[in-house]
């Protein structure tokens, strides 16, 4: 069995490259927590604001189906009126 004499360098040049790799890879962890809980927080205004163009959508509408519909009925009972004078 043949002796190995040499001793590698290359264990120690790993660690510290592990642990520069492991710093960095802490650093772009942090950095993309940080961009989730901004993203989180642009999708909760923009579900709100989506709630609020829905219910601005839904008052407009009943306030013109109301207008609407109170025309007709003015109309039809003009029409009612007119019949009862013939």
């Amino acid at each position: 069995m043949a002796r190995v004499t040499k001793k590698s360098t290359s264990s120690s040049v790993t660690l510290a490259k592990i642990n520069t790799k492991l710093h960095h890879i802490h650093k772009d962890l942090e950095k993309n927590t940080k961009d989730i809980a901004a993203l989180k927080e642009q999708m909760a205004m923009g579900k709100g604001g989506l709630k609020v163009v829905a219910w601005l959508g839904i008052v407009v509408g009943g306030i013109v189906t109301a207008f609407g519909y109170f025309k007709w009925k003015l109309v039809i009972t003009q029409m009612f009126n007119f019949l009862y004078v013939i």
